[in-house]
């Protein structure tokens, strides 16, 4: 009889085994969607900041210098430059936020008709991004380096959902992930 209830005792303890394995597996594989969820979340993070910047370039726009550079001029001190055609658009603008951030809008036209301009922006705290927008101003890709060692390459589709994305964490892990037009991954490696 002692036996039998060792036998059984030693089957229920490998099944106990086999159950937890898998639960540390399955733990691995959350941990894992976890760290691609907050290197996703960063960039867009980041990519709203960058959206922030360049809007708050936009806003400045109201108070700019016009200013003509003469090859002999070999600085100029100012919060805010832009950069017009002969037509006097304003096709470009350097500008630092009120909170310290640095950015550079690029406009394709028509600087109101565009709802982010392609442009490149690095903050205060050192991380640094570039949008890149269609000609409606629509953002198409997000490239992100941060201060702590991750950087990321997002490329969307014309309703702003991710579809490719690729992506270093501040480890050194390396990601590449293909989605759906819904958003959900198709592909991804590791």
């Amino acid at each position: 009889m002692s036996e039998f209830t060792i036998a059984t005792l030693a089957d229920r303890l490998e099944q106990v085994e086999k159950h937890n394995q898998s639960l540390r597996e399955q733990n691995q594989r959350i941990e894992q969607s976890n760290r691609q969820l907050e290197r996703s979340g960063r960039r867009w993070r980041q990519a709203g900041l960058g959206a922030i910047v360049l809007a708050s370039l936009i806003a400045l726009g109201g108070a700019t210098h016009a200013v003509r550079v003469e090859a002999q001029a070999k600085s100029y001190a100012g919060d805010k430059y832009d950069v017009v055609n002969q037509d006097g658009k304003t096709r470009g603008r350097l500008a630092v936020t009120e909170d310290g951030n640095l950015g550079l809008a690029l406009f394709s036209g028509e600087e109101s008709a565009e709802k982010i301009p392609s442009g490149l922006f690095v903050t205060k705290e050192g991380d640094s991004g570039v949008l890149l927008t269609d000609g409606g101003g629509d953002l198409r890709v997000v490239l992100s380096a941060n201060k702590d060692a991750s950087s990321g390459l997002s490329i969307l589709d014309k309703k702003g959902i991710e579809r490719v994305s690729m992506q270093v964490g501040k480890d050194g892990e390396g990601k590449i992930t293909i989605k759906n037009a819904s958003g959900g991954t198709v592909w991804s490696a590791p």
